[in-house]
């Protein structure tokens, strides 16, 4: 718990600076909230900026720079492919397909936003991570998912990259 605690605390009171940050931790945390009277899902991804940058720049080959304007475009381009290439749902064995919102930098982090829309009730997650993993071999994932205001949260390190929950079905009418 005191981990996931230091990642949420990384991501809000440190505030970025055009020097490259060096941080310990290698760890991405992604929550997933269900509206059970809208059946949508929200998703949030938190990854650290300079990580981010790196990982799009090697697998795309292209300069990577969430923070210029003239990249904005190129940008949520590639949030938009890389992200569901390494963040799988699946909701009683039926893969979500999201679609991307938006990104934003808060502070030493991007922001990456995802929505389904129409998903039924559900008892069963799985969740299949490998956010960063060709970067670190020490690269951890943090995931919390949220149904009903129940939430439940799991950590995979590099090499792991399953995650399952088990939920109560939600009542369609609260």
């Amino acid at each position: 718990m005191f981990l996931v605690w230091y990642c949420l605390l990384l991501f809000t009171f440190h505030s970025r600076t055009t020097v490259p940050v060096d941080h310990p931790l290698h760890v991405s945390v992604t929550e997933m909230n269900y509206e059970v009277g809208e059946r949508t899902l929200e998703i949030t991804v938190k990854i650290f900026t300079d990580d981010y940058e790196t990982v799009l720049s090697q697998l795309y080959g292209k300069r990577c720079d969430f923070s210029s304007p003239q990249y904005q475009s190129a940008m949520s381009q590639m949030v938009k492919q890389y992200i569901p290439e390494h963040l799988k749902i699946y909701l009683d064995g039926k893969k979500v397909n999201y679609y991307y919102l938006g990104h934003e930098i808060i502070d030493m982090g991007v922001n990456n936003y995802f929505q389904a829309e129409d998903v039924t009730p559900f008892t069963k997650v799985r969740i299949d991570t490998d956010i960063l993993y060709s970067l670190y071999e020490d690269q951890s994932s943090v995931c919390h998912f949220i149904v009903a205001g129940k939430r439940q949260s799991e950590k995979v390190t590099n090499p792991d990259r399953m995650i399952e929950f088990t939920f109560e079905k939600p009542n369609p009418f609260h």
